[in-house]
């Protein structure tokens, strides 16, 4: 990432737009951002941690409203970056109603193409873009004021999570420890399952299928058995079946043939009626003729009957139709004259009414123009009004602004004292920020007097309560006495081993005395004389009574540490209340003397003898009485333009009236005369159509013609129907009559062929219709007579080849009780046999289902056991895990390279006079001093070391960050510091930041010491003006 610009616009003291451009530093790499105490520098940059991540590290929790500057309404930053070669742009904004907004852009050439406008979805972008959070990029990136210890003072966890992020070894951390748990319990879930599963699987084996298997064998032999028996039983089956059936069908056959020969006599009957049918066969066309037209006859007689009476009535329709017609045709040719008459008149409306419409029109134009010039004159009189109001207003303004800039007015010594005044108007807001300053930093060494008074008695407390023998001189060397004592006490204690030690040797030599025997030689000098040794009890006595001496200066050292352990966080944070203290009073002395002095010089030039506080008031009455001349000179002016103006409009509106009166004066006459003409159009048009209009009138007539022309169309089609209609039944009743005449001749013909043949039989017409037979009633005897005869003859056929297969068959007597009791044997047999089918089926299936059973017991046997071995990797990974122990490792190890280089900073700066070196259980940092051989805790470093420690670490992490290029960050700054350091070590510290130029990033130094602009030819120079705004101009 590289800083390409930024605009800052409210923030702090930045009250006017200032813009920052980064480019040209590109070059030099390292540059400076110089200014006096409180003018701004460090504002450039909460805003690009504003920009970033819309806070500001100064303000902690309180709202960013407290940013904006006094005299602005909002603020407003915009920084661009790149980053990966892409550049973007962030805009981010509050104003002091907390309405805030925030737009990121990427930005293509000239063109920018939005990413993002909603805060959360902006942070989300830029937390991808960035890969740092607000925290982690003012501890590595940006370190403002106060910030360059905070790496160090951090709590193991917090910087371990900082480096976590660093190093990008967040997949490694909770985030898999709770995957892999999840997968574990997971797999313990399905290993549970499949266990169930096997448990249910337990009686499954391959013996069991073997058993089941050899039950099936002698199912299926058995089955074989009761098969062959089934077979034998059927074929005796079907031959009992058949000789029933041909026993049963031969009865049949027998019954049949007799009802046969019973019909015998009907059969003889039937031939004889088909002999004497046959015979008068020619006969049966001419009776069915005359049957037909003995029916129609009368039929037609009935149909000339009502032609007739038809005829009639259509002849008087005819008639009635012709007068109609004539009568219609005599009046039609009035009736069509005084249609047109009308039609000429509603004409002549029509063109009357067009006239009245088109000056209706001008007269409603004419009426609306009138309308409108009364309002235009109406409104123009209003306006008037209202702007002679306004110029009273004005008026009355301009005499309040004069009377205002006459009491306002300097004197002359006023007017020298402002003049004065106004030079020093920022060194006035500079005194007051000392005055401010000394208050506060007075009030701080109070805190401090009080914390170290604190800290002694509770020194001085704990120290009486374990060591009340001894008196504490004083509490901040409490470490050291005790040290000393614990040293003395160990000398002692030695002392004591010695002396113990000898009497050990004392004691074992009297026992060993005592045990030998006159005579005897002595294992150790061989003397066979031994002397009387001192009695043992009394050295017994003294080892006694020195172990208990050791015992009571064991538990004194034993106390001696415990307290020493708990005197030492004390002891270091009075040192450090005691450091800090001595700096405090040295700041108070510094800035109260300088506070002295600029005051001092400042009454002298003024030749007055005033307080701050008095001056500060002095300044403010004077400045309110320039500020309140200036606004009334402004308002004097602008009332004087107002009032021109507004003379100006009053004219204007005074000729506009004017010209509405005269043509409100034409509009009238114009309306009038219209009136008149419209009155006599009217009366025009009643004469000529009254009250109806012409379009309907029109329509009447039209229609009324339409109607006429349709009555005659209608009568003339009446007319030629009834003609027609006359015309037909005459001619229909000529056929009907020509028809009847044809079929009673007809009749007569075949009656007397009838009565012939009737006579040669004997009788009468009823007598030889009975005998006659249709066609269809002879080949119904027929068939009837042929059908007994063919029956007769296969019946005797059939009953021949029953008995010869009875015949053929072995047995040709049906025994009692068959085929039913066979049947039954052979039902039972099937029931037996399907039973053993089934049992057969429900066997095999049960292998089948033992074979899967018995391969499901193995897969899950075998799946079981991978994922115990799985279980047992993912619980050992799971251990590797928990507690972000794995990110912790990496990040330990990967945290040497940066030590390493933060050492080599050091030591470029300082020499081999500190070493920074981390715990290997945990993230505590300490530095071990090689002049002394020991360690040293972080929190004993003073202010400059500190400072000068955390510089490294600062340096050699963002080094770090550049060469991975996991989180690309080319630019690093730097806030204050510097003060601490002695000459020596800014020397040194400068030649470090001056070996900086050889690196791809820009590094910016933010400082108030005028020593590093000789080492920073480019930098950025931030003042505040006479307003007190802060301004930035750039050196380069």
């Amino acid at each position: 990432m590289k800083p390409i610009s930024l605009e800052i616009e409210g923030l702090y003291s930045y009250r006017e737009r200032q813009v920052i451009d980064f480019t040209p530093f590109y070059g030099y790499r390292l540059f400076g951002i110089f200014g006096k105490t409180g003018d701004g520098k460090s504002t450039i940059l909460d805003a690009m941690t504003y920009a970033l991540f819309g806070k500001v590290d100064r303000l902690d929790k309180k709202s960013i409203k407290e940013a904006i500057n006094p005299g602005s309404n909002q603020l407003k930053v915009i920084f661009n970056f790149e980053i990966d070669g892409i550049v973007y742009e962030i805009i981010r904004g509050i104003d002091r109603y907390g309405h805030s907004y925030v737009r990121l852009y990427k930005v293509v050439k000239d063109h920018k193409e939005p990413i993002a406008e909603k805060i959360t979805e902006v942070s989300n972008h830029l937390d991808h873009i960035l890969g740092l959070e607000f925290k982690d990029f003012t501890k590595v990136v940006i370190l403002p004021q106060g910030k360059f210890s905070e790496f160090l003072r951090l709590s193991p966890a917090n910087r371990a999570d900082i480096l976590e992020k660093i190093f990008g070894l967040e997949i490694y951390g909770e985030a898999l420890w709770k995957r892999i748990t999840q997968y574990l319990e997971r797999l313990n879930a399905s290993k549970e399952e499949k266990e169930k599963q096997l448990l249910a699987l337990k009686d499954v084996s391959k013996k069991v299928i073997a058993d089941k298997k050899q039950e099936v064998k002698k199912t299926k032999k058995v089955l074989k058995e009761k098969e062959e028996s089934k077979k034998k039983l059927e074929k005796y089956h079907q031959i009992l079946i058949k000789l029933a059936d041909f026993l049963e069908r031969k009865k049949e056959l027998e019954e049949k043939l007799n009802k046969l020969k019973a019909n015998e006599p009907i059969i003889k009957e039937k031939e004889r009626r088909l002999k004497q049918a046959e015979e008068i066969a020619p006969l049966v066309h001419i009776f069915k003729e005359y049957e037909q037209l003995k029916s129609s006859i009368p039929k037609i007689e009935r149909l000339l009957k009502d032609l007739r009476n038809k005829e009639a009535k259509l002849e008087k329709k005819w008639q009635l139709a012709e007068k109609q017609l004539k009568e219609f045709a005599e009046t039609l040719p009035q009736k069509l004259e005084e249609l047109t008459h009308l039609e000429e008149n509603a004409r002549q409306a029509q063109k009357l009414e067009k006239d009245f419409m088109e000056k209706q029109k001008q007269l409603d134009k004419n009426k609306k123009q009138l309308d409108e010039n009364k309002q235009a004159l109406k409104d123009t009189a209003h306006i008037l009004k209202k702007y002679r109001t306004q110029k009273q207003a004005l008026l009355h303004r301009q005499k309040r602004a004069k009377k205002t800039l006459e009491s306002n007015a300097f004197n002359k010594e006023e007017k020298r004292i402002f003049n004065i005044l106004h030079k020093y108007a920022s060194h006035l807001g500079k005194l007051k920020s000392w005055e401010e300053e000394i208050a506060e930093l007075k009030e701080k060494i109070e805190i401090f007097k009080k914390e170290k008074k604190d800290s002694q008695i509770g020194i001085k407390k704990i120290w009486q309560k374990w060591l009340p023998e001894i008196v504490l001189p004083s509490p901040e060397n409490a470490v050291d006495i005790l040290e000393d004592f614990r040293l003395k006490c160990e000398e002692t204690l030695k002392t004591f081993d010695k002396v113990l030690e000898n009497f050990r040797q004392r004691h074992l030599a009297v026992s060993l005395a005592i045990r030998l025997k006159q005579g005897h030689p002595c294992p150790v000098c061989g003397s066979t004389i031994h002397p009387k040794p001192a009695q043992d009890e009394e050295i017994t006595a003294k080892i006694e009574d020195t172990q208990r001496e050791k015992h009571k200066l064991e538990k004194k050292i034993e106390t001696i540490n415990q307290l020493r352990k708990k005197l030492k966080p004390l002891v270091e944070k009075l040192v450090q209340i005691n450091t800090k203290l001595e700096d405090k009073h040295q700041q108070y002395s510094e800035k109260s003397a300088d506070f002295k002095k600029e005051i001092e010089e400042i009454l002298r030039k003024l030749g007055l003898r005033l307080n701050l506080k008095g001056l500060k008031n002095l300044f403010d009455e004077l400045q309110n009485k320039f500020e309140l001349q200036n606004k009334a000179s402004e308002e004097l002016r602008e009332i004087a333009e107002k009032l021109q103006q507004q003379e100006e409009k009053i004219q204007r509106q005074r000729r506009k009236a004017e010209g509405h009166k005269k043509e409100i004066k034409h509009l009238l006459s114009l309306i009038g005369s219209l009136e008149k003409e419209l009155a006599h159009i009217k009366r025009e048009i009643i004469e000529k159509i009254d009250k109806k209009s012409p379009e309907q009138l029109l329509k009447q007539t039209k229609e009324q013609r339409e109607k006429l022309e349709k009555k005659r169309q209608d009568l003339e089609k009446t007319r030629q129907k009834a003609q027609n209609d006359y015309l037909n039944i005459k001619e229909k009743l000529d056929k009907t009559k020509e028809q009847l005449r044809i079929e009673i001749k007809k009749k007569q013909e075949l009656t007397k062929i009838l009565i012939k043949e009737a006579k040669k039989r004997h009788l009468d017409l009823a007598g030889l219709k009975h005998l006659l037979l249709s066609e269809k009633e002879i080949n119904a005897l027929k068939q009837a007579i042929e059908k007994w005869k063919e029956e007769i003859e296969n019946i005797k056929g059939q009953l021949g080849q029953i008995k010869t297969q009875i015949d053929d068959l072995p047995i040709q007597t049906l025994p009692l009780g068959e085929p039913e009791a066979t049947s039954e044997k052979l039902e039972k047999l099937k029931k037996e046999i399907r039973h053993l089918q089934n049992q057969e089926g429900a066997l095999e299936n049960e292998i089948k289902n033992l074979e899967e059973k018995l391969k499901q017991k193995q897969r899950l046997e075998t799946e079981i056991k991978k994922d115990q071995e799985e279980i047992k990797i993912a619980s050992t990974l799971k251990d590797c895990l928990y507690g972000k122990a794995l990110v912790k490792f990496a990040a330990r190890h990967l945290f040497q390279s940066i030590l390493y280089e933060a050492n080599r900073i050091l030591k470029d700066i300082i020499g081999e006079r500190f070493v920074i070196q981390m715990s290997r259980e945990g993230f505590n940092f300490s530095v071990y001093d090689p002049s002394i051989g020991h360690i040293r805790l972080i929190e004993t470093l003073s202010g400059g070391e500190t400072f000068l420690v955390s510089f490294s670490l600062a340096l050699a992490l963002s080094s770090y960050i550049q060469k991975t290029k996991a989180r690309p960050i080319h630019f690093f700054f730097i806030d204050e510091g510097f003060g601490s350091l002695d000459e020596d070590l800014l020397d040194a510290v400068a030649e470090v930041l001056n070996q900086l130029k050889q690196q791809e990033r820009l590094v910016g130094i933010i400082t108030h010491l005028e020593k590093f602009k000789q080492l920073l030819p480019a930098y950025i120079l931030v003042k505040k003006d006479f307003t007190s705004t802060s301004v930035v101009k750039l050196h380069v």
